[in-house]
């Protein structure tokens, strides 16, 4: 089972309204079972103010004296959680509450040590599949700069993994290959197919659970794992279409690129040669008149 520790850039007041909206559930969220937002608990930011507002609290409390740049990254949303079958689930499927639990505790600890008073929200999600954690950190350095930049580097972003991953090792959980070349999914993309598959699983299932006295849904419960294997086999061939017209487009930017410096050259050696044609004509002792 895994330690699972992503981040994602807040680069505007509209993406910092748009997870606003999104942690404190003041949107839709399609994958979240309204009848659980009760054991959804927010830690630090208990009145639920704006992110980019929280955010921009925190930089003047902070002294930050250098001048806020219109696009700099004033917060960083870290999501923390755990392989999915890490979290005791009753005989529905369903996670139990982790509130108060040594994960939790450990979790916050961890933001506490490595952040300090930059962590201006830590909000703990129960609605979903498995239970995770929204931290939004403002990347503020030791000496009083912001600089997501500078505090979140592909070398800090490794070990950032490698420490979370030590920090959960108590509970079973290990660290993700290092230096792995995987990608997660844009979220509307991959709420798109959460919906999507979910919707398919869900009949499934349901299906199968009374095929045992009902012989016909039997065929129905079949006809579904097909649909839904099929809706697999054709996400898989759009990704490695994907996969092959960006390796085309990559070769033939570097093609259009070596036939660029070639002619360049080329043109160059002409423009020497007419210069050195030039030279001798202006060179060339004139021929009096007779």
């Amino acid at each position: 089972m895994k330690a699972i520790c992503r981040i994602a850039k807040c680069k505007s007041s509209g993406s910092a309204t748009g997870k606003t909206q999104h942690n404190y559930r003041e949107r839709e969220v399609l994958n979240a079972d309204k009848e659980r937002q009760h054991l959804n608990q927010e830690y630090i930011n208990l009145s639920h103010r704006g992110i980019w507002e929280i955010a921009t609290e925190r930089i003047e409390q902070a002294g930050v004296t250098r001048k806020v740049k219109p696009d700099a990254v004033r917060a960083v949303e870290m999501i923390l959680t755990a392989s999915a079958d890490f979290f005791d689930r009753d005989e529905s499927g369903l996670a139990y509450d982790i509130r108060g639990s040594e994960w939790l505790k450990k979790n916050q600890e961890f933001l506490e040590n490595r952040y300090g008073k930059n962590v201006v929200a830590l909000t703990l999600h129960q609605d979903e599949k498995t239970p995770h954690l929204h931290a939004i950190i403002v990347p503020i350095t030791a000496d009083n700069r912001l600089s997501a930049k500078e505090i979140f580097t592909p070398r800090t972003l490794r070990a950032l993994q490698t420490d979370y991953a030590q920090e959960m090792q108590g509970f079973g959980l290990e660290r993700g290959i290092e230096g792995s070349k995987a990608k997660h999914s844009d979220m509307k993309t991959y709420y798109g197919v959460v919906k999507s598959l979910t919707g398919l699983e869900a009949d499934v299932k349901e299906a199968q659970s009374v095929k045992a006295s009902l012989p016909l849904l039997e065929k129905i419960s079949n006809s579904l794992q097909r649909q839904l294997q099929l809706e697999r086999e054709q996400l898989e061939r759009e990704k490695i279409k994907f996969q092959q017209e960006r390796e085309a487009m990559e070769k033939e930017t570097a093609k259009m690129k070596f036939n660029y410096e070639f002619t360049k050259k080329a043109l160059d050696i002409a423009k020497e040669e007419l210069n050195e044609v030039k030279q001798k004509q202006q060179n060339r002792p004139q021929m009096g008149m007779k």
